[in-house]
């Protein structure tokens, strides 16, 4: 089963046993949902989730705040198949290592990265030169994204205009 890194534990909280977790999602509303999380390779139920400046989870097994102390820093991570998304929206792991073409058929690039500025996603891509491109990932650009076979179509037009080149 493939497990999504989800957030990290940046505090306990409380005197429950209860963890505060930055999410590394655009929405903390993913989060509530899932059942479980693995923190360094141990699976804990979820008893309550909620959010707030963070995400919030009392775990199975995690009684006091000492024992949430304990798991400040770690990453948390959850079987992919919990984690529910809307459609049109992908989970970045099935993004890398897609090629991108274009409407026209030409440009073959390859996502190397994913980054997040403000609200919008900032997709790094290898040419074959091995120079970069840089590029906001905008609806108005997509024509198709297939993360089966690792292939995403864009409107050539638009992604001439967003486009950053690496010299």
């Amino acid at each position: 089963m493939q497990r999504l890194l989800i957030g990290k534990i940046s505090k306990a909280h409380g005197i429950r046993g209860e963890v505060k977790i930055v999410p590394y999602a655009d929405s903390a509303e993913v989060l509530l949902s899932i059942p479980k999380v693995y923190i360094e390779g141990i699976s804990y139920d979820i008893l309550s989730a909620r959010s707030g400046d963070g995400v919030y989870y009392l775990l199975k097994g995690i009684s006091d705040r000492t024992a949430a102390e304990r798991l400040r820093g770690n990453d948390v991570y959850a079987d992919k198949q919990d984690v529910k998304i809307d459609e049109g929206r992908w989970f970045v792991s099935d993004i890398i290592s897609s090629k991108i073409t274009f409407d026209t058929g030409d440009f073959t690039a390859v996502v190397t990265d994913v980054t997040r500025r403000g609200s919008t996603d900032i997709f790094t891509a290898r040419l074959p030169s091995g120079k970069n491109v840089s590029f906001p990932f905008l609806k108005d650009m997509i024509i198709s994204v297939d993360t089966e076979n690792k292939v995403i179509v864009l409107k050539k037009k638009r992604f001439d205009e967003v486009s950053l080149y690496e010299d």
